[in-house]
């Protein structure tokens, strides 16, 4: 499975002496495969991995032609924050309601796509409402349909809000 160690899933002790986590079956492959397809689609040719060290759980990205994994320090800021996120939308369970305010900071604009996709993928298991400067992020999001966009001003010191529309033909 491309983007995602695959023996991380059973529990097993196969993989360097790394102790790994278990999850029962075809809830565990659900998952995998979701968070597979979002790492690879983010960072091509890369895959996440999930083991145990020192008593505590670890991240690291296999990428390209490195011989082992880059561990969560040595990873950028915006790859940390996509993945915390592919976590937060691809989790085993989901609050009824989720804010994202500028999930675009610290993003790679290479990134901005994959995120949309993300946040359309979450927004099929709950309510999400994503705040954003970026109008790149936006379009991705409307391209997955589903999203009501508003556009939020100010003017003579006061708070208008508008449909996506109205803001391409103002009414005035």
């Amino acid at each position: 499975m491309a983007g995602f160690i695959s023996e991380w899933w059973p529990a097993s002790n196969r993989n360097g002496g790394r102790n790994e986590i278990g999850i029962p079956g075809r809830l565990a492959s659900e998952f995998a495969f979701g968070i597979a397809e979002a790492v690879a689609e983010a960072f091509p040719g890369s895959r996440l991995e999930i083991f145990q060290q020192s008593g505590r759980l670890e991240i690291g990205l296999q990428t390209g032609n490195l011989n082992r994994p880059l561990h969560a320090s040595e990873l950028s800021d915006g790859t940390l924050r996509y993945l915390c996120l592919v976590g937060a939308f691809l989790g085993l369970r989901m609050p009824s309601f989720v804010v994202l305010n500028e999930p675009e900071m610290s993003l790679h604009p290479d990134l901005l796509k994959p995120l949309a996709r993300l946040i359309h993928k979450g927004s099929q298991r709950t309510q999400v409402w994503v705040i954003t400067h970026s109008e790149l992020l936006t379009k991705y999001i409307e391209e997955y349909g589903a999203a009501q966009t508003l556009h939020v001003s100010m003017k003579d010191g006061m708070t208008i809000v508008s449909e996506a529309d109205e803001m391409l033909c103002p009414s005035e």
